[in-house]
């Protein structure tokens, strides 16, 4: 889970705003990218505070794509330290951890756990 700061979130947004990378053009103004999973995917803030996931792999990009991940971006940040430390703990002790953050978010978090 990469965050971006300010600079790389403006120059992602712009292009990110390009129509072509939308599917039938239908660039929402609801979105801002404000990270990445290194492998092309995008974390993006809705206006009314949720987080989502964009997998790169879906082709272009369309608001029907955009997979809910968790309420807010402190959230956000509470997984990106949960993860952080995961490699000294369990998978199940993750996902707990996951669960407390948010219920089911072990079964939303777009990538494998173990």
């Amino acid at each position: 889970m990469i965050f971006f700061g300010e600079a790389r979130a403006r120059r992602e947004n712009l292009e990110f705003d390009d129509a072509d990378y939308w599917l039938r053009g239908e660039r929402p103004d609801a979105w801002w990218i404000f990270g990445e999973s290194g492998q092309g995917d995008h974390w993006l803030l809705h206006t009314d505070s949720q987080v989502y996931f964009f997998d790169h792999d879906q082709g272009q990009r369309s608001a029907a794509r955009f997979a809910f991940v968790v309420e807010s971006l402190p959230q956000w940040l509470e997984i990106a330290n949960v993860l952080e430390s995961s490699d000294r703990s369990s998978d199940r002790i993750v996902r707990d951890a996951l669960e407390r953050i948010s219920p089911g978010l072990a079964d939303r978090y777009p990538f494998a756990l173990a």
